[in-house]
């Protein structure tokens, strides 16, 4: 088992450039750096990748890149050719995450044509709307929670906003097996009923939800008002992480909620 957690600061990278770039690792007290040079990230050999940044400004905005209307995004491409499918899935999700999974195909995965996109739709909204104060901006970074020989745990953490009320934070959790196909909850855990026994009492026990008291009146919406999973499991060194986004399940003012079941429980 192996954990290798990958993180990269979103003003240093605005400001260093704004074109695709391969990133290199440096690890010291713990922490993985970057610097600007061609490197592979080594995890396990089925799963060996380079971590690629995708940057856009809007070059009409003489402050501070990160004040300016903005796209900064870190992924990994998978090099064996038995992650294909890995990649395109990512590249793609990565497109629908900034709003534009409607795009044709081609374009749909290069992340750059798209982030240039979302830089000139607000331009054109500030054409129209020139008193405007509103600052866009899309910023993702990807972490490797998990790996081992067979799998992989991607999880990928965002903050967008490009107008309305306010803006939107999410974490999405992949996994993959070595083919580069996406794992279920029934590849991970061998009996997924127990699993989500055990994730609903937690669930219960972090939002106190009384006994007997349903989850509507408790400010929940589930279907039926029966628990359900999160869209999102992932995978660490010892634990399974369930993650409920905003909206999935209650009102933005309620915010994401995650559990977290470690695998001694299991047993």
């Amino acid at each position: 088992m192996r954990r290798l957690v990958l993180l990269f600061s979103i003003s240093t990278l605005l400001i260093s450039s704004c074109s695709n770039q391969t990133e290199s690792k440096r690890e010291a007290n713990n922490e993985v750096k970057y610097e600007q040079k061609s490197d592979v990230v080594k995890v396990a050999t089925e799963f060996d990748y380079e971590m690629k940044t995708v940057l856009a400004k809007d070059e009409n905005c003489k402050a501070e890149p990160i004040e300016c209307s903005h796209v900064a995004i870190a992924y990994p491409l998978f090099l064996n050719q038995n992650m294909s499918n890995a990649n395109r899935l990512i590249t793609n999700s990565i497109s629908d995450m900034l709003g534009y999974g409607d795009v044709e195909s081609a374009q749909q995965t290069d992340l750059q044509i798209i982030a240039n996109k979302l830089i000139a739709d607000f331009q054109s909204f500030k054409k129209e709307f020139p008193d405007t104060e509103q600052v866009w901006s899309f910023r993702l970074k990807t972490s490797i929670a998990y790996s081992d020989e067979d799998k992989i745990s991607l999880v990928f953490a965002s903050q967008s906003y490009t107008g309305g009320a306010h803006g939107a934070v999410n974490q999405v959790y992949f996994n993959f097996d070595k083919d580069g196909q996406l794992l279920k909850i029934e590849d991970l855990v061998s009996d997924v009923n127990s699993f989500k026994a055990i994730a609903e009492q937690k669930f219960r026990h972090k939002k106190n939800i009384k006994e007997g008291q349903s989850y509507s009146d408790a400010g929940f919406d589930f279907a039926n008002d029966e628990f359900r999973l999160p869209a999102n499991v992932g995978l660490t060194d010892d634990a399974f992480i369930l993650y409920y986004n905003q909206y999935e399940i209650a009102p933005y003012s309620s915010g994401p909620t995650f559990l977290i079941i470690m695998f001694d429980e299991l047993k």
